[in-house]
């Protein structure tokens, strides 16, 4: 289906918020979808509390570091990180 012919069902007559809402639905359904996943590792370095992350990350599913005894813990996520005083 085109957007002219998606716009001409809804009566919509605005073909830039047709299309915003046609992307916004893909990445939608992209995020339910556990498909397109990809794991990257990443070293942690000393003293850097930043990373970079890929421009096109939809969503982060999680954050996980080795151990001493080399298993792999989960990070908790932080919604909040104002206030958090580095305690070392």
């Amino acid at each position: 289906m085109k957007v002219k012919e998606l716009m001409e069902r809804t009566g919509s007559k605005r073909f830039n918020q047709t299309k915003a809402w046609i992307t916004d639905a893909l990445t939608e359904a992209q995020m339910l979808i556990d498909e397109n996943v990809v794991r990257s590792v990443t070293p942690i370095v000393e003293g850097k509390r930043e990373y970079t992350l890929p421009e096109n990350l939809i969503q982060l599913k999680s954050v996980k570091v080795t151990c001493s005894d080399k298993k792999w813990e989960t990070i908790e996520r932080l919604v909040h990180s104002e206030g958090i005083e580095d305690v070392t």
